[in-house]
């Protein structure tokens, strides 16, 4: 939806990219153990050529819906950061700038 209403991005460069991202699956392997198949319903797959461009796209507004807090952002790591005379005000303040973020 972010694609289309922010960059423009219809008709069949839509289509490819929805297909691109959706219906994937992935699994862990721990000791050599496989787990089972799950699927991923968020995220840009790592390692792809289209994954830088299209984690700026998703992520190019973010500081503009967190008014609550502060956050840094660099490369691919996000950090949220509340200051409050005490550790009950600083949770509460993190929790609403999670919830700004979530919410849009």
């Amino acid at each position: 939806m972010k694609l289309e209403r922010h960059f423009g991005i219809k008709g069949i460069t839509l289509d490819w990219l929805k297909s691109y991202l959706t219906g994937r699956k992935q699994f862990k392997v721990l000791n050599g153990v496989k787990s089972d198949l799950l699927s991923v319903s968020m995220g840009i797959p790592q390692g792809s050529v289209l994954g830088p461009t299209l984690f700026t796209l998703f992520t190019n507004d973010l500081l503009s819906f967190a008014r609550s807090g502060s956050l840094y952002m660099f490369a691919d790591d996000t950090t949220v950061f509340c200051i409050g005379d005490t550790a009950d005000e600083a949770i509460a303040e993190l929790n609403r700038a999670l919830q700004e973020v979530y919410n849009e």
